[in-house]
């Protein structure tokens, strides 16, 4: 399960919404502002067969601060991202994020 919290330097915060008609079993896109603006993309590959893990990809279009979480469903440990505010987010890719005995994020 993938979660997005943002905040700003005024204060102002919230979840990540999805954005509609972009959720596939792999990835999806979050606004947080609006639908028309998507601000991050994510996607959570099954790469057991090359290194053993699921991988956590990701990429924003955003200098927003955030935090995305990535929680596997099965055993409840949890992968985290953060941005700092102010900082234009740079793209990520994580090919360890989770073993993948046991795992189902």
């Amino acid at each position: 399960t993938a979660s997005v919290e943002w905040s700003l330097p005024s204060g102002a915060s919230g979840p990540g919404t999805v954005v509609p008609d972009s959720v596939t079993s792999e990835g999806g896109l979050f606004s947080f502002f609006g639908p028309e603006n998507p601000e991050l993309l994510v996607k959570v590959l099954d790469g057991c067969a090359s290194n053993g893990h699921f991988w956590v990809l990701g990429a924003a279009a955003t200098n927003v601060h955030f935090v995305l979480q990535i929680s596997d469903s099965e055993t409840g440990t949890s992968w985290k991202h953060e941005n700092a505010a102010n900082t234009l987010a740079p793209a990520s890719a994580v090919t360890e994020a989770f073993p993948c005995s046991g795992a189902n994020p």
